[in-house]
């Protein structure tokens, strides 16, 4: 029959080592586990933010156009800010939809960060541009918001307002405290140092350095572990040829004692 010892690799040739490693390994493979999940959605969320942030910053240059600049019509600048908001309003629903599981829903799933960001993304349209002497805002240009927070275009209110005042509606939509210094306020607001995405990322960098100090002190304790395990092994691997030696000495001494009798 086997012996525990045997079985362990104590004293029978095996590598003990490898045996210690593989054991150990055993042991920290459900913290390592949890804490790889943890950090891959902790990351996912700071590389969220960063798209989305940087997304808007593009999104708010982009409308920085003199009134004068003829080389886009005013009809277009409209289509390419309501395509522009849409890439980012589209990005963020990505980023917070909610799937039948967590790993299925986006990663920012009710931070509370891009919640304000999308709130104050939805009152853009109905935000007062300077510039009109009729039309006050983009939903008086026909910018409408649809069910899922992007925008839409009505092209024959759009186009009525241009033709009613062309001057004032091109200056709504260009530099000078229309549209470019609306969506520089919202930008400012969203992204401004202590506003609601840079806390949202200050508060996973604070998660991702607690998570890399949980990750050192996994890699600390399973050190400790194996040091504990092969100092057992090495104890056993001791007693264990202990007694072999006796038993060796033992079964020679019994076959000197049996040869002394048969004869």
């Amino acid at each position: 029959m086997t012996s525990i010892t045997d079985a362990l690799g104590a004293g029978a040739g095996i590598d003990s080592k490898a045996l210690i490693v593989e054991l150990a390994a055993a042991a920290r493979e459900g913290r390592d586990k949890a804490l790889t999940a943890k950090t891959t959605s902790n990351t996912a969320k700071i590389s969220a933010l960063a798209s989305i942030g940087s997304a808007l910053t593009e999104f708010a240059t982009a409308f920085d156009i003199d009134a004068q600049d003829a080389t886009i019509s005013t009809a277009k600048l409209v289509n390419e800010f309501v395509s522009g908001f849409n890439q980012v309003r589209t990005m963020i629903a990505s980023a917070t939809a909610r799937g039948a599981t967590t790993a299925s829903s986006g990663a920012l799933l009710g931070d509370n960060g891009l919640r304000a960001a999308t709130s104050a993304l939805a009152k853009l349209p109905l935000r007062a541009l300077a510039g009109g002497a009729t039309a006050q805002s983009l939903n008086d240009l026909g910018i409408a918001t649809n069910r899922d927070g992007t925008l839409r275009v009505d092209r024959v209110k759009l186009n009525a307002a241009i033709a009613a005042d062309p001057v004032g509606v091109r200056a709504m939509l260009t530099s000078g405290g229309g549209l470019d210094s609306g969506l520089t306020a919202v930008r400012d607001l969203v992204m401004a140092k202590g506003g609601p995405l840079d806390a949202s990322t200050m508060r996973y960098t604070r998660v991702a350095t607690t998570l890399a100090v949980q990750q050192a002190r996994i890699e600390s304790d399973n050190t400790k572990l194996i040091d504990r395990l092969t100092l057992s092994f090495g104890q056993m691997d001791r007693r264990v040829a202990l007694i072999k030696a006796s038993q060796s000495y033992l079964t020679q001494q019994i076959a000197a004692w049996n040869s002394t009798n048969n004869g």
